[in-house]
């Protein structure tokens, strides 16, 4: 026995589980069936329409593929013609050719319109004013087809992103400490000794004078004049002596005093001493010149103590210091024009080809146009025609000469029932020859049939009557001269028993009832009725 079972968890209720009771071993256990009341037969039903499912997707699929396929191939041309048409008559309307810019057809490329079996060739020049033609590189899109020439087709345009030059001004500031050189200690203790030597000269000449002046009066003028210059001479050197003291006092001091020209030039040694007591700051400057584009932006990772700036740029470029990181970019982009896949855009150029004045009769049956250059087929369209009426060839049946008799005496228009002795009654004409023609169209089944009538006179007639078939509707008569068709007034009567001018000539008495009659009121040498 099968049962239902449900277990609560935690105030949530699960299940249902199926399960049935077995004996087994004499003892009766329950055995779990399913989670769920779903026969095996439904899981199979289920399963089935996922396959069903799955395939007709996969259909669909495929039909869009294909219909992206036949989109490539007819998608940018459409054939703007009737379904139906009559048996005989013209094809009338367009090609609609929509070429995408950057596309370029030659003006050379072959137009073919296969009307059910009969085939044509144009050239695409044939169709499309010569205003519309320029130059450029042939390219239709996912077609093979190359070269350059005259063509049709409107400029596509493209993004170029070059590369943007500038320069980078790279400062690094160096704090040096100068201290006293090996040359300079060595010029002041060369000073140094210079000094002390100078002293012991003094010394021995202040000596050597004294004993000259205490003890020695022999020599004469001559003597004392050169005892005097070297006196002069010591005088000066004991001078040397006290700036030259003063001079390592001011050095050891780290004064800086103007005295002499060699003053000046101990002045400028001790200068370089005097740096030990201060930073002298440095900037070394380098110029690094780079590119960036809008995709490639340049980066440089500064050192300690340096700074960059931009001092140069072709173009407009961004830039930033983030820590020790300079990024440079820029939006700069330029605009290319021309034809071919890179120059593609959305928009669209449209050519109108006129098939109305190609003589082309409608066939029962596919009307086919397509496009080719080179061997290569570049678009191809086609619509399926439905003609109505006979399948006879449109021809014109004439009744040659239905009057065409000369009259000796008179031609009466309108004769009564009563006179039948040929008594004239009114609008005699004599000697006169005239010409009838009626001109039928190709019949259509369940159509009335067309038809045309055509006097002819060598004088001016008026007041013409012409014996119509009894079926005949919307009556048109007009009047021709000098080949301009002007419409004329048909007053439609009962034929009386009499003689008319019919199809047959003279016609015999008959019923009123079997014949239509028109009268011209207008005056002319040549009618037509339709």
């Amino acid at each position: 026995m099968a049962y239902k079972r449900y277990i609560k968890r935690n105030g949530k209720i699960y299940g249902p589980y199926y399960q049935h009771s077995v004996k087994k071993d004499g003892k009766v256990v329950s055995k779990y069936i399913k989670k769920s009341g779903v026969t095996e037969d439904e899981n199979n039903k289920k399963l089935k329409k996922k396959i069903i499912i799955f395939i007709v997707l996969g259909l669909l699929g495929i039909l869009m593929a294909l219909a992206f396929l036949n989109f490539n191939l007819t998608g940018n041309v459409s054939l703007e013609i009737e379904d139906n048409y009559i048996s005989g008559e013209p094809i009338q309307g367009n090609v609609k050719l929509n070429l995408a810019y950057g596309e370029f057809i030659p003006t050379n490329s072959k137009v073919i319109i296969n009307n059910s079996g009969d085939v044509n060739e144009y050239l695409l020049s044939e169709f499309i004013s010569a205003s519309l033609i320029s130059d450029g590189d042939f390219y239709a899109e996912d077609r093979e087809i190359s070269g350059a020439g005259e063509g049709y087709g409107a400029v596509g345009k493209k993004d170029i992103y070059p590369e943007v030059e500038f320069t980078l001004k790279i400062s690094d500031t160096i704090n040096n400490v100068k201290g006293l050189t090996g040359k300079v200690i060595e010029e002041i203790d060369e000073e140094t000794e210079e000094v002390a030597v100078v002293e012991e000269d003094v010394k021995e000449k202040d000596d050597k004078n004294e004993k000259i002046n205490d003890g020695e009066n022999k020599k004469g003028d001559e003597k004392n004049g050169e005892n005097k210059k070297e006196a002069e001479e010591v005088a000066v050197v004991e001078e040397d002596v006290k700036e030259k003291d003063d001079k390592n006092e001011k050095i050891n001091d780290g004064e800086n005093k103007k005295g002499d020209e060699k003053n000046g030039e101990n002045k400028k040694e001790a200068g370089e001493v005097d740096v030990v007591e201060e930073d002298v700051k440095e900037d070394v400057v380098s110029e690094i010149v780079g590119t960036v584009s809008i995709d490639k932006p340049y980066t440089y990772t500064l050192k300690k103590r340096q700074t960059a700036e931009v001092v140069g740029s072709e173009q407009d470029i961004d830039f930033e210091i983030n820590g020790n990181v300079v990024t440079i970019t820029t939006d700069y982009f330029e605009t290319s024009l021309g034809h071919g896949d890179d120059y593609l855009t959305d928009d669209i150029l449209e050519l109108n080809l006129d098939l109305t004045n190609l003589g082309l009769v409608a066939k029962e049956g596919e009307l086919s146009f397509s496009l080719v250059y080179d061997e290569e087929e570049l678009v191809f369209v086609s619509k399926v025609i439905s003609v109505e009426g006979v399948s006879e060839p449109e021809k014109e049946t004439k009744v040659i000469d239905d009057l065409n008799v000369s009259f000796p005496e008179i031609i009466q228009t309108n004769i009564s029932k009563q006179n039948t002795t040929g008594e004239l009654i009114n609008n005699s004409l004599v000697g006169v020859n005239i010409s009838v023609n009626t001109i039928q169209l190709g019949a259509i089944v369940g159509k009335p049939v067309k038809w045309k009538k055509n006097v002819k006179s060598v004088v001016e007639i008026n007041n013409i009557s012409l014996e119509l078939p009894r079926e005949a509707t919307n009556i048109t008569a007009y009047k021709i001269v000098n080949e301009i068709r002007e419409e004329v007034n048909a007053v439609e009567k009962t034929a009386d028993i009499g003689v008319t001018i019919s199809s047959f000539g003279m016609s015999e008495s008959q019923e009123a009832s079997e014949t239509r009659e028109v009268t011209l009121e207008d005056n002319s040498t040549e009618f037509e009725v339709e």
